[in-house]
């Protein structure tokens, strides 16, 4: 699609609460600061009163019960996908079967033998996909990591905890978020030592990781924890970068050289949540992909790496396991 075609026609599948906290106000946002780029076409949920109220206040043409009607009635140019784990693959693989480009929520699929085989999948028909993993798109990150720029990084430690998040899948379908981070800033994964701490009944996990460019890594995924928070700090030499998320955290970041605070920002916190957490800025990639201007990044090829880190973690044992993933 060329940046002279028509408005392009978005339609979202799921009306839920992470939708219409997050995607929906970012693409409304984003229809306001880009009059005639977008029409957000139809947005289709089971729970027809709910999404009819999304869809008056997020500015939908029409909305619709089941997917195969708003495909038929609304005929979008492009689809979100923001499903349950449960339905992910298989949603986003039969509208990439119609030829339709996605933005899919995480996780790949509900298992790891579900993400392998979509991605597989999409591979075979060429499609346009791709996945939300909105920290990569997280301005605090951003401006951390062009401060950071050229400079050697040695060092990336990533820390996600949780209040009772007691679900098995924890690590696979949420703590992927920081791991995939920390693949995007450190590159190609040598290998991953996980180990396993119980903690009340609810496993904790630290994994250490090596990189090929010679960095180390630590992840830690705590879901029990006494408050929510996620951070990453960066350090190489006489440096040091933390970055503490706004949905979950402070919401600044900062960088030390030589032991003295150089430069940082924080956000405010009257900043919609949907921008300070990087969603506004995916949902431009995403456009920018349908109009040509970008790829479609990051891709499900792109993200499987990080859920096969998180199956590799999620399974250890309360001991050392190495593992080249």
């Amino acid at each position: 699609m060329s940046a002279s075609s028509k408005p392009i026609r978005i339609a979202v599948i799921g009306a839920g609460h992470h939708s219409r906290t997050f995607h929906l106000p970012a693409l409304a946002h984003y229809r306001h600061l880009h009059p005639n780029v977008v029409t957000l076409a139809g947005l289709a949920d089971p729970d027809v009163g709910a999404t009819a109220a999304a869809a008056g206040k997020f500015g939908f043409e029409s909305f619709f019960a089941t997917t195969e009607e708003m495909l038929e009635k609304a005929r979008p140019h492009a689809c979100l996908a923001l499903t349950p784990a449960t339905l992910n693959a298989g949603t986003t693989l039969h509208l990439a079967q119609r030829g339709l480009p996605v933005l899919m929520e995480k996780p790949l699929g509900a298992t790891i033998e579900e993400a392998r085989l979509l991605v597989a999948s999409l591979r075979g028909l060429n499609a346009r996909v791709m996945v939300s993993m909105n920290r990569r798109f997280d301005p605090l990150l951003r401006d951390a990591l062009a401060w950071i720029g050229s400079r050697p990084i040695h060092s990336i430690q990533a820390s996600m905890t949780r209040r009772a998040r007691v679900e098995p899948e924890f690590v696979e379908h949420t703590g992927v978020h920081v791991v995939d981070v920390a693949r995007m800033i450190g590159g190609e994964v040598k290998t991953c030592s996980a180990l396993r701490r119980e903690v009340a009944g609810i496993g904790w996990f630290e994994a250490r990781l090596s990189f090929a460019s010679g960095a180390t890594g630590i992840v830690e995924l705590m879901p029990t924890f006494g408050s929510s928070g996620e951070s990453l700090e960066i350090a190489g030499p006489n440096y040091r970068c933390k970055v503490r998320s706004r949905e979950f955290d402070c919401g600044d970041w900062r960088a030390w050289v030589d032991g003295r605070l150089v430069a940082g920002e924080s956000i405010p916190p009257t900043r919609p949540v949907f921008i300070a957490n990087g969603a506004l800025a995916e949902t431009d990639a995403f456009v920018q992909a349908l109009r040509g201007d970008r790829t479609f990044s990051p891709a499900p090829d792109d993200v499987l790496p990080s859920m096969e880190l998180c199956h590799t973690i999620a399974h250890a044992q309360s001991a050392n396991q190495e593992n080249v993933p």
